[in-house]
């Protein structure tokens, strides 16, 4: 084979690599997340908003084993990379934390633009509120895998 042509070959079967293995390109399927129902729970302080609940960082961990998988929007304090969570991040060292009223969980994802994580910001103990989706770590200890939007948080 000529030189000009492999490379043209070569060239062709790596576009085709990086196309077949883009996560564009992966559709989720049965085993994919699924939407949270719109229930009323008013006892337990969840409402919905268009199918996702929004839920105190207490509430979500008193029903994590139920909440796994599905899509919510959790409200609390922002603490970033120093609050009370006791145990060490679930994903990577850059997971950050969100707190209220004693209770802690770590948020997967990248610190928003609109906050700043280090410890003498003023950004820490802002209330906000983050949505994505209820993971469970190697222990069983629920965490948010946040949406991919870099400006996901709603500052109150």
């Amino acid at each position: 084979m000529e030189p000009e042509r492999r490379q043209w070959v070569y060239s062709y079967i790596v576009m085709a690599v990086i196309i077949i293995a883009s996560p564009a390109c992966v559709t989720s399927g049965a085993s994919g997340p699924k939407r949270l129902q719109t229930v009323e729970k008013k006892e337990q302080g969840i409402r919905s908003d268009q199918s996702v609940a929004t839920l105190s960082v207490a509430d979500l961990l008193k029903e994590s084993a139920s909440l796994a998988g599905k899509k919510i929007t959790v409200r609390g304090i922002f603490r970033g990379w120093q609050g009370p969570c006791k145990y060490p991040p679930p994903e990577t060292r850059s997971d950050w934390m969100l707190a209220d009223d004693g209770s802690c969980i770590y948020v997967s994802g990248p610190v928003p633009r609109s906050l700043d994580s280090k410890r003498s910001s003023p950004d820490i103990g802002k209330k906000i509120e983050v949505r994505g989706y209820v993971r469970l770590d190697k222990k069983g200890r629920p965490y948010l895998k946040a949406d991919a939007e870099r400006e996901n948080p709603r500052v109150k």
